[in-house]
Formats: structure tokens, C-alpha cells, sequence
């Protein structure tokens, strides 16, 4: 499962979907890698059967402080 995790996204795994650990150490996506934002908002994932779609919804801030947000469209194949 893909998920949000404080500002950034992570993969979990679960055996039973009781009990969920982080598939890595580390996230595998990070809200920094998109120029300017400061945290990941939302995130919906989609599979073909070849390669999972994922958009990314960022939380910017523009110069006088206003927050708008960005959507992302990440490709991963699995």
C-alpha cells in the first residue's frame, strides 16, 4: 500500500492487513523532490496490470505566502 506518511510517501506491507511495516528505511518518494513544495497532501495510485500510476498532490507556497497546491503524475513500474 502506498500511503502518506508525515510529509512524504511511503510503501507499507501487510501479511494479514492487521499489522503494517515500511517496505524500505526510507520513503520512497519525498515531498522535496518536487521543486518548491513543502509536504505531500493526497495521493491516489492505479495499476494497468503493467506499471502503477500514481498522482501526487503537493502543498506549495507562492512568494506573498498563499498556499496552492500541485498535482504530480509519477509512472512506476513495479
Amino acid at each position: 500500500m502506498l500511503t502518506v506518511l508525515g510529509d512524504d510517501i511511503a510503501a507499507l506491507t501487510s501479511r494479514d492487513g492487521l499489522d503494517w511495516s515500511c517496505v524500505s528505511g526510507a520513503p520512497i518518494f519525498e515531498a522535496t523532490e518536487i521543486d518548491g513544495s513543502d509536504r505531500v497532501h493526497t495521493l491516489a495510485a492505479a495499476s494497468d496490470g503493467e506499471r502503477i500510476s500514481v498522482i501526487i498532490e503537493a502543498l506549495q507556497y507562492n512568494a506573498a505566502g498563499s498556499v496552492y497546491t500541485n498535482l504530480w503524475l509519477a509512472n512506476l513500474v513495479p
